[in-house]
């Protein structure tokens, strides 16, 4: 069997006073396995793409 590995980013979004971070609640799916959980915001990365530009899509 192949491995491939899927190349992804995950960030955190501080206030300025760096009292508070964006993050995503996870509610829209039934059947998602992190269903009610809290995740820093990010995603695959597309083929040539490089971590600044999909953290920048991502957010």
């Amino acid at each position: 069997m192949d491995y491939r590995p899927i190349m992804s980013t995950l960030g955190y979004v501080l206030s300025p006073d760096r009292q508070r971070v964006l993050m995503v609640h996870r509610v829209a799916r039934d059947d998602d396995e992190q269903l009610g959980k809290f995740n820093g915001l990010g995603g695959h990365m597309e083929p040539a793409e490089d971590i600044a530009a999909c953290m920048i899509r991502e957010i």
